[in-house]
């Protein structure tokens, strides 16, 4: 089974087929981005596990962005990138460093879900807080395996059972492309709760997304989990 880095250089020459298939939501995420961020001016922003970098640099066109930089470790994905202008980072998460805050950053389609530990998502989160500006927001989205609408109802009973058994493996599926294979993590509603237990950062605002209409539901058994996040700085943090 290929690690994220392989599986994504993998399959990078099909990548805009099978997001294709998921475009009705893929929009409705990008479009949440802009909603959230339309008041906001001169923003510096970060896309991280960019993919081909199509979607930031739609998100970017909408908005008032001062800088743009895509980061993503697989480099067959980046040579699909057609605009030269951003800034690339070809390294993993856990490999970048930068002095600079970045006052949007964007972790969108379950990239979290792609970092190979539990201990990985936790370290992510606490870097993300020395990445944020002030007022900086992260915005991401991820699978949920309690998503009754698009897994299945004995599925997420399935789920449900195992979660209860505090297994290391819990939440661990095989992401397959024709004979191309990873591990991904898809996660629960109470996961977020847990990553920013001890960070200084707090939970702004939470959607579910329909994965098949992109509409927003009223309950985490009917979606995907859309998350903003913020600094807790001891005032209230607006998008």
């Amino acid at each position: 089974m290929k690690n994220s880095r392989e599986y994504y250089d993998s399959i990078a020459i099909s990548y805009n087929t099978q997001s294709k298939e998921r475009l009705p939501y893929l929009n409705a995420i990008d479009d949440l981005v802009v909603e959230k961020m339309k008041n906001h001016s001169n923003l510096n922003y970060l896309d991280i596990g960019s993919g081909d970098g199509r979607r930031a640099i739609k998100i970017t066109n909408k908005l008032n962005i001062s800088k743009l930089s895509l980061l993503e470790d697989s480099e067959g994905m980046l040579k699909l990138l057609n605009d030269k202008k951003v800034i690339l980072h070809n390294v993993s998460f856990f490999e970048f460093s930068s002095n600079d805050s970045y006052d949007l950053i964007t972790c969108l389609w379950n990239v979290l879900g792609h970092f190979p530990s539990k201990n990985h998502r936790f370290e992510f989160f606490h870097k993300i807080e020395n990445l944020l500006s002030e007022k900086g927001v992260l915005i991401f989205d991820v699978n949920n395996r309690y998503n009754i609408s698009y897994y299945g109802f004995e599925n997420v009973m399935n789920n449900l059972v195992n979660d209860r058994s505090n297994n290391e493996d819990t939440g661990w599926f095989s992401l397959r492309n024709e004979n191309v294979a990873t591990k991904v993590y898809i996660h629960n509603p109470f996961d977020i709760n847990e990553y920013l237990k001890d960070t200084s950062l707090q939970l702004i605002d939470t959607l579910f997304v329909n994965y098949e209409t992109g509409n927003l539901e009223k309950t985490f058994f009917e979606g995907q989990l859309f998350y903003i996040i913020g600094k807790n700085d001891g005032t209230e943090t607006t998008c």
